[in-house]
């Protein structure tokens, strides 16, 4: 069997020129769309009932997150400013990740300068070699930013075999609260679990990081049970839980990871904006 024949050679070369081909139709398609965004923003084709600005239209019909709706709302803005790395995104060189960065810090006059070495580079190198460079006002200065859409809620799952998972949103006048109320909770379960007055400052202990905020949230959880209803009992019932799980503890191996490879591709010498 020669090299070329070996099965991951193959596999290596075919993943290569599809993810290439896939990435230059992606890339096109995204040029499309921003195209189509900045006949919205020349005609205001965008304009209607309830609509607060060109980029809440995009995350209503495109169906996008909001970040990712003003990026390609940006980038529309400034296709006159750089024809020269426009044209590679629509020519499918530059992806829009690549594209973003470059509408967000390079000025119309470097656009030449950037589109000639830009398609060669990572996108971690792209963001290193402009990040000497100011971010660029934003193009359209009297739009308003668009309220929080985020609500508050708590939401929780039961999975088949028992565990319980879950996510939750608090506004920021709420969020200063959870935070104290974990801290306590993790230092009054790291007393417990020493055996320390309750008084005891435990600040920088050692081992206090062996209790995490999953300990804390259980410990809160079960005190306001028995705060609220002392006939539960369930303070008992996790204190049980944690001696039985703190006798099969053992210390943590060292970490397998391995260290990081020190090679780059090479890249051109990043430039600072004069």
């Amino acid at each position: 069997m020669t090299v070329i024949d070996h099965p991951q050679e193959l596999a290596w070369r075919q993943g290569e020129a599809e993810t290439a081909a896939l990435m230059g139709t992606i890339n096109v398609a995204v040029a499309r769309l921003v195209s189509t965004i900045r006949m919205l923003i020349d005609t205001e084709g965008w304009g209607g009932h309830g609509i607060r600005s060109v980029e809440h239209w995009v995350t209503w019909k495109a169906g996008l997150a909001r970040r990712r709706a003003d990026d390609l709302v940006r980038i529309a803005r400034r296709i006159d400013e750089l024809p020269d790395c426009w044209a590679l995104f629509q020519a499918g060189r530059l992806t829009e990740d690549a594209m973003v960065r470059i509408a967000r810090r390079v000025p119309s006059e470097r656009d030449e300068e950037v589109a000639g070495w830009a398609p060669a580079m990572l996108v971690s190198q792209l963001q290193r070699a402009l990040a000497s460079c100011p971010e660029l006002p934003d193009p359209d200065p009297d739009r308003q930013p668009a309220p929080s859409l985020r609500e508050r809620f708590l939401h929780l799952h039961d999975t088949p075999d028992g565990w319980l998972s879950g996510e939750f949103c608090l506004p920021p006048h709420e969020a200063p609260g959870l935070r104290t109320g974990l801290a306590a909770a993790r230092d009054a379960e790291f007393r417990d679990r020493q055996g320390l007055d309750a008084a005891a400052d435990v600040e920088g202990a050692p081992g206090r990081h062996v209790v995490t905020n999953v300990d804390a949230l259980v410990r809160m959880a079960s005190e306001a049970a028995d705060a609220l209803d002392p006939t539960l009992a369930t303070r008992a019932t996790a204190a049980s839980a944690t001696r039985s799980c703190s006798t099969t503890t053992s210390t943590p191996a060292a970490s397998l990871v391995p260290a990081s490879s020190t090679w780059e591709p090479s890249c051109p010498t990043p430039w600072r904006a004069t």
